[in-house]
């Protein structure tokens, strides 16, 4: 098994779910690349897009190297996915409702079809709520702070083919408007040229 996040306090999260679970025949890969934001011309394990995150990180203090480091991580991490790809190994991919987990998705998926990726591609969507045993309510936002990665599991959906080409041709879109930001806007991911006033 495969798992893929995209964001390190994500991947943080669910090494210490998979410890939980005493799972360690899983590969837990990190597509850190922050999709949601900048110019998406071009390959996204490239210079144009290490470029983009170089800005990006330098607007939030982030020293290059580190995001230098996080590219070069995404890069090994695609060449790991595409050598086990010959084996069919499954795909199980966690995704939330924060935009840059959306632009992953179909960007990944995207990439798979590149490859003519075969073997079995799950998702683990991350429900709105949680509901807790005394009756309150959470509000869930981002794997990043799931704890119990292993109750959510059985949510997880197959990504059918026409899913996939759906993912595909969404990703495509977004490429050649190629905005400044994609949102998640009633549930659907568009391209964006500012934030909306709510």
């Amino acid at each position: 098994m495969i798992e893929v996040v995209f964001s390190s306090s994500a991947y943080s999260a669910r090494k210490v779910g998979l410890n939980k679970q005493h799972d360690f025949h899983s590969a837990v890969l990190v597509f850190e690349l922050a999709l949601d934001r900048g110019s998406i011309a071009g390959d996204m394990l490239g210079e144009e897009r290490l470029g983009v995150l170089k800005q990006l990180g330098a607007a939030a203090g982030t020293p290059e190297e580190e995001t230098v480091h996080r590219m070069q991580y995404a890069r090994d991490c695609w060449e790991f996915l595409k050598k086990r790809a010959d084996q069919e190994s499954p795909v199980r991919i966690w995704v939330s409702h924060q935009p840059h987990e959306a632009c992953g998705l179909v960007w990944l998926l995207s990439k798979l079809d590149e490859i003519d990726y075969t073997g079995e591609i799950t998702m683990v969507p991350l429900p709105h709520w949680n509901y807790e045993e005394d009756g309150s309510v959470e509000r869930l936002s981002g794997w990043d702070k799931v704890e119990e990665w292993g109750s959510y599991v059985c949510h997880r959906q197959s990504i059918n083919k026409a899913f996939r080409t759906g993912c595909v041709e969404k990703w495509k879109t977004l490429c050649e408007e190629n905005a400044p930001l994609r949102l998640l806007w009633n549930g659907r991911l568009v391209s964006a040229q500012a934030e909306p006033v709510v």
